[in-house]
């Protein structure tokens, strides 16, 4: 996302985890946009990462 000039983070799900108020591992690799348009697909293995505008 670096080089696409995107600033980007993980998604909702992850940050919940990493914060200590879940204790689900998201299955899906979900990155948070923010409020940029992205349209790349990107996959990692066989998984599609899925985009969450936040």
């Amino acid at each position: 996302m670096k080089k696409i000039g995107v600033d980007a983070d993980v998604g909702n799900d992850a940050m919940e985890l990493r914060e200590g108020r879940s204790t689900q591992v998201p299955m899906l690799p979900i990155i948070n946009v923010g409020k940029s348009r992205v349209s790349r697909r990107i996959y990692i293995g066989k998984r599609q990462v899925v985009y969450e505008k936040g």
